[in-house]
């Protein structure tokens, strides 16, 4: 039973893990253009960017522990 539970909530945090990596922009530190809305030296994250980076990391720690304890069930 643990282990039917555990593979779905191993699904959603991928899922989410997956959705929080492509609504990301994707800027790069030091990467500029003349067309960028950022200024010269740009990088600099917004609200949103940030939001969805944060989101990334605990959804990837969350899913990391959760496929560990689901392998750990099945041996």
């Amino acid at each position: 039973m643990w282990v039917a539970v555990l593979t779905g909530v191993e699904v959603v945090l991928a899922m989410a893990t997956m959705a929080a990596v492509l609504f990301q922009t994707g800027t790069l530190p030091g990467a500029s253009s003349t067309s960028s809305s950022y200024p010269l030296g740009g990088g600099h994250k917004r609200g949103v960017d940030e939001l969805l980076e944060r989101a990334t990391l605990i959804l990837g720690v969350l899913l990391a522990v959760v496929t560990l304890i689901l392998a750990h069930q099945i041996h």
